[in-house]
């Protein structure tokens, strides 16, 4: 680009020249054709310069159409170039450019320019009443992703002072940057501008920013605000952009819109980020806080994150306090304290994190994860847990490319669910195996526990059976629970073809239900395809007592089916519930 610039400033001063001198002769596209191939020219130029098409001639209207230009640095490309000037404007020291048009412009660095910034000056004070590029493409860096641009509108002067931009204005890919200001293109660069900046991210409301940006090659300063539906402020500096870039920056947000939170942020968060860093590492802290709340009170959330880099190798680390989520209402997963900590050479990483988590229905306990992943996912090395007096360990696999798949596996040791729940005390072992992900475009799940076995209120405790959910339906594949004297056993379809069978014999409740009495015995069957079920069983039970209600025998056959005609038969005795008695009930449906 530095060679592209100097090339340019040396056809303005060969178009000066020319229209001072030899321009009577070659005030016609044939000239022009003949001058452009003269090999003299060509050698005033880095590189080389073709134009296939010249109309008009050098004080009227000029239309260039097919101009390249590359050098070893620099290619561009102009499908139509127009101008119009004032040649008359010589006669007082300047060169004066009425509209300048080029349309299909396209710009592509082909290596790094060395050395350092040129400077640049006109051969005579330069104004530029208009200049418009329409359909640009622009890769500024070799290797880089092209930048596109719908317009591009400048008007300015440009003197041995520097550049005075009246107006540059910048429309395409959703941004529409507006600037105006001073810049001097020689010696440290400095500059002063001010101006608006919009952005339209798809599917998101419009960010608008205004702001200036000043200072020289020794130190950047940028101070930008947004206003509408993101309200917040951004404030930083680079020290030596050119040699050692240093920078640092401070970002306050004090509204988002809903949409970006996806509606679990309350609105009345003060975000805060602060940053600094060089060419080999960066270090930046978050705290999120609520807007009203007094100074003294923590903060909803606390991180720090640092990086380093070398070559392709990085590394991350960093930590946070008070994490919670959701932030809206009562959260289901609390974390006091925990930290992360990752490193990776270009799209591989390792990885660990560390932490405390809670919620309501999750039992307060310390994690620990290990992995390593890349760009189409990650695996669990080792996942540990201290939690319900006992610990937890396991490993795992995720994948989202090319399609996304998981596999978890997890043993468990002395977990005491009382700790959580009172009337549930005792020692539990557990291993689990659950899968997931997507076939042909459906999801499936798959949970298995291959082994559950300990002690419960006091009783011996045994179990295993799986669970499947996928296109086909939902299935339960051989649950069997026993806990005492009391088993259950499920197996079948519950949806969308039911075929469930069921059985549970507790001859002592108790076993089975904290606080209950008695006995019970039944066996069934739910079937069908319709809305309402086929039931059939038979159940059994005496002098069985929970909380207010007590029931001294029951017998109960039914066989349910909407499709045919059913039988219901139902006898009790000595029914009692909220203080009135039933000695005897009975019920037969045919």
């Amino acid at each position: 680009m530095k060679r592209l610039l100097q090339s340019l400033l040396l056809a303005l001063l060969i178009l000066t020249l020319l229209a001072g001198g030899a321009g009577l002769l070659l005030n016609d596209s044939a000239g022009l054709s003949w001058l452009i191939r003269q090999p003299w020219v060509q050698t005033l130029l880095p590189g080389r310069l073709t134009v296939q098409r010249i109309e008009g001639g050098l004080f009227g209207d000029l239309r260039l159409f097919g101009v390249h230009y590359r050098d070893r640095v620099d290619q561009l490309a102009i499908d139509r170039l127009v101008l119009r000037w004032r040649p008359a404007a010589l006669l007082w020291g300047r060169v004066r450019i009425r509209s300048l048009l080029m349309a299909g412009v396209r710009y592509r660095a082909l290596a790094e320019s060395p050395g350092p910034l040129p400077d640049l000056r006109p051969p005579l004070p330069l104004e530029l009443q208009q200049v418009r590029l329409a359909g640009l493409s622009m890769v500024a860096v070799p290797g880089a992703t092209p930048l596109a641009l719908q317009r591009v509108v400048f008007r300015g002067r440009w003197d041995s002072a520097g550049v005075s931009l009246r107006q540059l204005d910048i429309r395409g890919s959703g941004l529409d940057l507006r600037l105006r200001g001073q810049l001097k293109p020689a010696g440290r660069y400095p500059l002063a501008l001010e101006g608006t900046v919009g952005l339209a991210p798809e599917g998101l409301p419009r960010l608008a920013l205004s702001g200036h940006l000043s200072g020289d090659l020794r130190r950047l300063q940028l101070a930008l605000a947004a206003e509408g539906a993101y309200q917040g402020r951004l404030e930083g500096r680079i020290d030596t952009p050119l040699e050692r870039p240093q920078w640092q920056g401070r970002l306050q947000i004090t509204r988002l819109p809903a949409i970006v939170s996806g509606g679990g942020l309350p609105p009345d968060l003060r975000w805060l980020v602060r940053a600094r860093g060089d060419a080999a590492q960066a270090h930046a802290s978050l705290e999120i806080r609520e807007t009203n709340a007094p100074p003294t009170d923590g903060a909803v959330l606390a991180a720090e994150l640092a990086l380093t880099f070398q070559d392709l190798r990085w590394r991350a680390e960093g930590g946070w306090e008070r994490l919670r989520w959701p932030l809206l209402q009562a959260p289901w997963i609390d974390s006091g304290k925990g930290r992360f900590e990752l490193q990776g050479e270009g799209a591989a990483y390792r990885f660990e994190v560390e932490g405390d988590a809670r919620g309501a229905d999750i039992p307060a306990g310390h994690w620990t994860l290990t992995g390593e992943g890349d760009g189409q996912g990650l695996q669990l090395r080792q996942i540990r847990a201290e939690l319900l007096g006992g610990h937890l360990k396991g490993s795992g696999r995720v994948t989202w490319m090319p399609a996304v798949d998981w596999r978890l596996r997890l043993d468990a040791e002395q977990l005491d669910p009382g700790r959580m729940w009172r009337e549930w005390p005792g020692t539990l072992g557990l291993r689990l195996v659950a899968a997931g992900g997507e076939r042909s475009g459906q999801g499936w799940l798959s949970l298995a526990v291959e082994g559950l076995q300990g002690r419960l209120r006091g009783l011996r405790v045994t179990g295993r059976g799986g669970i499947e959910q996928d296109a086909g339906g939902v299935r339960l594949q051989t649950v069997r629970l026993r806990s005492g004297s009391a088993s259950l056993q499920l197996d079948g379809m519950l949806s969308p073809r039911r075929d469930l069978s069921w059985s549970l014999d507790a001859p002592s409740l108790g076993d089975l239900l904290p606080g209950a009495e008695g006995r019970f015995r039944g066996e069934g069957r739910v079937a069908g395809n319709g809305p309402l079920p086929v039931l059939q069983g038979k159940l059994a039970g005496g002098e069985i007592c929970w909380r207010a209600f007590h029931l001294g025998q029951f017998d109960l056959d039914l066989d349910i089916d909407p499709a045919r005609d059913s039988r219901v038969a139902f006898e009790a005795r000595q029914i009692a519930l909220a203080g009135e008695r039933i000695e005897n009930a009975s019920l037969s449906l045919l």
